[in-house]
Order: C-alpha cells, then sequence, then structure tokens
C-alpha cells in the first residue's frame, strides 16, 4: 500500500505533481482564504488524483469547511473523504482526522491550548493507525523560522497514548520533514514554503515497510 502525504498547499494543488499511489492523504489547508470555490476546485483536483482513495481533513485556513460542513460534504464524489474528528478504515488501515490548532488570531477551527485542545485529542482512537493533524505536536517538526516550536503539547502526549504507525500534519510550513521513533513516523508534509511557494513535493511512504 502506497502513500502519498501533503499538506498545506493553500490553492496552488494544481502546481502539486502526485504520483501514482494507492492512497493521497492532505492535512489541511486545501485552500487560502477559505471560499466555496477554492475548496470545490480542490475536491475535482483531488478526485483526478491517481490513486483508489483520496482523504483530507481542513486547516486554519479552510474557513468554508468550518462554516459549512455539509455543504462540503456533498461536493464529494466517489472515493474522497473527509474527516473531521472522525475515523474511516480503508484497505484495512484506521485513520482517524482532526484539523483543530492553538488559537492563532481569528482563523478557522482555532481553539485554545489547554484543557480546551485536549478535549479533540482525547477522541482519538487507541486504534489508529495514522493520524492526520493539521498542526504538529510540540517539539516535533514545529519550529518556526524565528526559533519558536508552535506545537501542540496535549497533541504530543495523546501520539504516545496512541502510538499511531504514522502521524500526518503540516502548518509550519518551513517544518517540513520526517522524524521517527520506535512507535511512530511523524510527517510534515506542507507543500508550500513559509513564503507560500509550493516548492515542494508529496511524500512516498509503503506502508509495508511502516
Amino acid at each position: 500500500m502506497i502513500l502519498a502525504l501533503l499538506s498545506d498547499t493553500h490553492g496552488k494543488h494544481r502546481s502539486v505533481n502526485v504520483p501514482e499511489c494507492d492512497i493521497v492523504l492532505h492535512a489541511g489547508d486545501v485552500s487560502h482564504f477559505g471560499d466555496k470555490a477554492a475548496v470545490h476546485d480542490f475536491v475535482e483536483w483531488l478526485y483526478e488524483q491517481p490513486a483508489r482513495y483520496k482523504v483530507f481533513i481542513a486547516g486554519n485556513m479552510d474557513y468554508f469547511a468550518e462554516a459549512h460542513e455539509s455543504l462540503l460534504r456533498s461536493m464529494l464524489p466517489p472515493g474522497v473523504f473527509y474527516l473531521q474528528n472522525e475515523s474511516l478504515t480503508l484497505g484495512g488501515i484506521t485513520l482517524y482526522g482532526a484539523p483543530q490548532t492553538p488559537r492563532y488570531h481569528n482563523t478557522a477551527f482555532n481553539v485554545n491550548r489547554g484543557k480546551a485542545l485536549a478535549a479533540y485529542w482525547q477522541h482519538i482512537p487507541d486504534d489508529t493507525d495514522i493520524l492526520i493533524t493539521h498542526g504538529p505536536p510540540y517539539g516535533i517538526l514545529d519550529t518556526t523560522r524565528y526559533g519558536e516550536q508552535v506545537g501542540d503539547r496535549m497533541l504530543a502526549e495523546h501520539v504516545l497514548r496512541v502510538s499511531p504507525k504514522l502521524h500526518l500534519f503540516g502548518h509550519i510550513h518551513e517544518a517540513s520533514g520526517q522524524h521517527e521513533t520506535d512507535r511512530t513516523r511523524y510527517v510534515n508534509a506542507a507543500i508550500v514554503d513559509a513564503d507560500y511557494r509550493p516548492v515542494k513535493s508529496p511524500v512516498l511512504l509503503d506502508w509495508a515497510a511502516l
């Protein structure tokens, strides 16, 4: 099972080349200002990709997803799945997706750090194989270009509790990359850089090798 991982395309998805794979996973910020037309174009593009299944969550710039979840779901063609604090099993792999990030200005899916965010993370099921969040856990691929670690501590604790084989996220564009522990592969798959230029490619992983 080959996975193509990406995040933070910010409306520039049509400049991204997704190789042939089994599942495409996108960790949010599919649009830049979250309008309906941009999200619809992303969904159409995602459907066109060379994979059997396509799964995405929203990010803090996806205002349309926050305000019109049911309308977004009505746009989805066969084989395209949107996750918002819920699980999905594909090919024997259980995924869980959650869009919330620590509060930053007045963007979408913002939640205060601490107990408020932990209330979302506590619902991540223990049998999750792939966890998809928009933001990173604290201390892992979360350092901004100003040297600040901005990931969420409570998310980090719940990732340790669940121990998914893969934790996919984005949000901090300049921190893209991979980090591996003995239990979990962490991937920040942001496509754009800190200046919103689409300079990176999707990350390909062989599920059998994890």
